[in-house]
């Protein structure tokens, strides 16, 4: 280990020598990089990296535009990249109809304008990294903000126009300074070292993990924050059409036209058309268009380690992509690291601040520049709790953790064996009041706990039941029932804070952000939904009689919560989740044999 120190130091000092540049600086680069170079000199250069696919069908290859902020140093240095289909802003596209009488139906889409500004940046790499000796890459992807090709939802030819990034920092691609053909070929290996990263949050970090899958060499590590591992289960779960938070309805196919912001955009409408033919928008039922966008099955082929973070509070991105995707890197022998937050769809830059910098920055020293920076020290799970407080854990779900399964029959329940739909009830309405009767939904109870428990991992519903009527959806929301205090919204404040160099245009600082609070008598944990016809399987439909009962059971989202001492778990079943699920005509009954149905809970000593 003192031989490695050496080296590095030594390293440095011949470079002085070499460039002129101060010794010491690179010496400290031993324990972590420092902010020596100048941002208001770092190089900034567009170029256009040739892709192999041609997307838009116009017999020419797919070029990606990529934004390289570099600092102005004869040393070769490694990459940061952040991909995205944000640089161009958002087209027009009208949602899908989330009310429905019958089939699902798709809204009716009309090619929108070209982006007028494509310069939008990464918030904040740029403006921490490059000092510190990084060069920043800003990807838009196919279709937008300048890049030429269609968006496919982090399709196949999407990923691999991603890669073709790390091979052009490789000498592997090639690239031009203009999208046409009157561009001069750009070259990165002048300055790259070859080693790279990527990250983002959202659709970024989906695009950073779904570049690690191919294995492609060069991209040493990525942090994807929030990010989806499978589409499916992001528009879909258990053979139903269940959107985003305050999103039901959505599909694969909004994504596309709403980030379709390419010139000529629509050069795109065959694209768009072959993603609504194959989504299945109309039965919600596994195909192989949602197994090509199926990350988390393909961690074995990652060549790169992976910080993932999470927010377990997150209805967009739901936990169940990061938290499956976690269990998976571990099965495949991974380098991981895990930090999931109280935050619902935030960046850890707002939720934790200095703190996520210092860890991020000690991670990418360490795997992009091999530095000695700390980052194997900091613990490999860190989870936050609803009162800001951060535990620290060697592994996820938490050690020692068991299934315990719970008859329906066994808890606290209601004299009503059935419930009839009302999709004008929220989830929040519907968990209300739990010891009451409620013709919308069961409601069943443990008793008082005389200590807390620990919920880590992934609680399971199975039910004996009849259903009769149009919604085919069963919805299951976990409850921790008694008053707290919880987390409730990251909110701007009027102070900023600079985490950053600055640039005219480019600034280092953002507004704080702070959680509003909330007083409350439940919590609802997690939940879950299925279809009835996919009883049998996602990928298929089964015809439901009336009069029959059938077995239906499914996973609700993984999660991580602690139920303190004197609080009761809590089950509530219903059909329609109104800001998830499709919302069929009022009316469909649900009968339940409570006898034969039966949560299943993951629990761990709160200790």
């Amino acid at each position: 280990m003192h031989i490695a120190r050496r080296t590095v130091v030594f390293t440095a000092a011949v470079a002085c020598l070499l460039t002129g540049t101060p010794a010491m600086a690179y010496a400290q680069q031993a324990q972590g990089t420092q902010p020596v170079h100048d941002f208001s000199k770092a190089i900034r250069e567009t170029v256009f990296v040739t892709t192999d696919t041609d997307t838009d069908g116009d017999g020419r290859k797919d070029k990606v535009r990529v934004q390289v902020i570099r600092p102005d140093t004869p040393r070769k240095v490694p990459a940061i990249i952040e991909a995205s289909p944000y640089h161009g802003g958002f087209a027009k596209a009208d949602f899908h109809p989330a009310d429905v009488t019958g089939t699902p139906q798709l809204a009716p889409w009309t090619p929108g304008e070209a982006a007028k500004d494509v310069d939008q940046y990464p918030p904040y790499w740029d403006n921490y990294f490059v000092s510190r000796g990084y060069a920043t890459l800003a990807v838009s992807t196919l279709g937008t903000g300048g890049s030429t090709g269609c968006p496919g939802t982090v399709s196949p030819e999407e990923v691999k126009a991603m890669t073709k990034v790390v091979d052009w920092l490789n000498g592997r691609a090639g690239a031009t300074t203009a999208v046409d053909d009157t561009g001069t070929g750009a070259r990165a290996t002048g300055w790259s070292t070859g080693t790279a990263a990527m990250t983002g949050t959202s659709y970024k970090g989906t695009l950073a993990l779904a570049a690690a899958t191919t294995g492609v060499r060069g991209l040493k590590t990525v942090v994807p924050m929030l990010p989806v591992s499978d589409w499916y289960d992001y528009y879909r779960a258990n053979g139903g059409n269940v959107g985003p938070k305050g999103y039901p309805g959505n599909d694969a196919d909004m994504h596309v036209k709403l980030v379709l912001t390419r010139d000529r955009p629509e050069a795109c409408a065959r694209a768009v058309a072959d993603v609504q033919a194959r989504m299945g928008h109309e039965n919600g039922d596994l195909n192989s268009f949602w197994r090509e966008r199926d990350f988390r099955s393909r961690t074995d082929r990652i060549r790169a380690s992976v910080f993932l973070v999470a927010g377990l509070n997150d209805w967009n991105v739901r936990p169940k992509q990061s938290l499956d995707l976690w269990s998976r890197l571990q099965r495949s022998g991974v380098k991981s690291r895990l930090w999931l937050t109280q935050g619902q769809h935030d960046d850890p830059l707002d939720v934790r601040r200095q703190a996520w910098l210092d860890s991020v920055h000690k991670w990418f020293d360490q795997e992009l520049m091999g530095l000695r920076s700390g980052a194997d020290a900091e613990p490999r799970v860190q989870v936050q709790r609803p009162s800001g407080a951060w535990d620290a854990y060697r592994e996820w779900p938490a050690r020692g953790a068991l299934d315990r399964t719970l008859k329906l029959a066994s808890l606290h329940g209601p004299q009503a064996r059935g419930w009839t739909d009302d999709p004008s009830r929220t989830g929040d309405q519907l968990a209300t009041a739990p010891e009451g009767e409620d013709p919308a939904r069961l409601a069943y109870l443990t008793e008082p706990l005389k200590e807390a428990v620990r919920i880590s991992g992934t609680p399971r519903i199975s039910l004996r039941a009849g259903v009769d009527g149009p919604s085919p959806y069963l919805s299951a929301f976990l409850v921790d029932y008694g008053p707290a205090n919880y987390p409730v919204k990251l909110n701007a404040g009027q102070e900023n804070w600079c985490f950053g160099d600055s640039a005219p245009g480019n600034t280092g600082c953002r507004p704080l952000k702070e959680f509003s609070r909330e007083d409350k008598p439940f919590k609802i944990i997690t939940r879950g939904w299925t279809d009835v016809r996919n009883r049998e399987s996602p990928a298929w439909q089964s015809p439901v009689e009336p009069g029959r009962t059938y077995a239906f059971r499914w996973d609700l989202e993984p999660t991580e919560h602690i139920v303190p001492a004197g609080h009761r778990i809590g089950i509530v079943l219903t059909s329609t989740d109104r800001d998830h699920t499709l919302r069929y005509p009022a009316g469909t009954r649900v009968t339940l044999d409570p006898t034969a149905s039966a949560l299943t809970l993951p629990l761990a000593s709160a200790r």
